[in-house]
């Protein structure tokens, strides 16, 4: 109940009978949120089956919640009440990709106000890569609750944006067989399969890729962001018209220093580079490297990668 307010109710339902009955609804001991989820979840699965093949977005969602208690509704960074929902949301593997409702979700409160630039010193990729209880692991998980669910009704390509580019991750999919498509975010020590030669870094060792085709899309409008670190990695921009185009390669890449040792010296990933090549003056770049367990062996192929990932706008 926390979650509404009044008007929203009124706006939704109107004045009468509907309203009264929601109220009753919200209150009534018995109406458990699991219960809810899995009488709408079994409908998502009906979908996903008559699709056959279907991409699944994870994404997490910030719910601010300003007039609840921090205390007990949860933290945000910036010291506001509310909790992070994450969630897997089924899609028509088609442009236009279509909701076909949600699979998995999690829901992650944090009981303190985070203490970015205070205190100790950040922990060392070594030391978190340990921690059981990691909000990272939601993306795991909810990519193998989607695989439980789904299991015998149709085939997932999981799409995910670029928090997810962690070597654990995509070691742990690609072990169990999952395709994927993941957003680059780190510049990974990594080397060419197709020749023999030493290893060097990602992002210069991509520049060489293979021109694959050309596409002419408009970029819509992004508004500035208050936090000045999101600002950074999604700058502002006005609508325009943009020549991208798309490379492709295959790549191995190197475990990381504080990798598990349970995890492979090495992962080989295809790898499709969006980028372009002319910018007008005082905007910046559209630079994408899109991991993926997809084939990239025709410009078909290689257009669907990048489809694939612009259903993550859905979620």
């Amino acid at each position: 109940r926390a979650l509404l307010k009044t008007t929203s109710v009124l706006l939704s339902l109107g004045d009468g009978a509907e309203t009264k009955a929601a109220y009753r609804f919200f209150s009534n001991p018995r109406v458990d949120a699991d219960t809810l989820f899995a009488a709408t979840r079994q409908r998502t699965v009906e979908r996903a089956h008559a699709e056959g093949f279907v991409m699944v977005a994870h994404d997490t969602t910030d719910l601010v919640l300003p007039h609840a208690d921090p205390v007990e509704m949860g933290f945000h960074q910036t010291g506001k009440a509310g909790f992070y929902l994450h969630s897997s949301l089924v899609l028509t593997p088609t442009l236009p990709h279509q909701p076909l409702g949600v699979v998995a979700r999690q829901t992650l409160h944090r009981p303190q106000r985070s203490k970015r630039g205070k205190g100790p010193r950040r922990a060392s990729g070594a030391t978190t890569t340990q921690d059981p209880e990691r909000e990272f692991l939601r993306w795991r998980e909810g990519i193998d609750e989607t695989e439980r669910v789904l299991h015998g009704h149709a085939q997932v390509l999981h799409v995910m944006d670029r928090e997810t580019d962690c070597y654990d991750l995509a070691g742990h999919l690609i072990d169990r067989d999952r395709r994927f498509v993941m957003r680059n975010r780190i510049d990974r020590v990594a080397r060419s399969v197709a020749e023999a030669e030493p290893w060097s870094k990602l992002w210069s060792l991509t520049e060489t890729a293979p021109f694959v085709l050309e596409r002419e899309v408009r970029l819509s409008k992004r508004k500035a962001h208050t936090a000045p670190r999101a600002n950074t990695v999604h700058p502002p921009r006005e609508t325009r018209l943009a020549r991208l185009h798309l490379a492709a390669m295959s790549v191995e890449l190197k475990k990381p220093r504080y990798g598990s040792d349970s995890l492979p010296a090495s992962l080989r990933l295809n790898v499709v580079r969006v980028y372009e090549p002319e910018v007008p003056a005082g905007e910046q770049p559209v630079e994408w490297l899109l991991f993926t367990t997809e084939p990239i062996a025709t410009a078909e192929d290689v257009a669907f990668v990048v489809d694939a990932y612009r259903a993550r706008w859905v979620i």
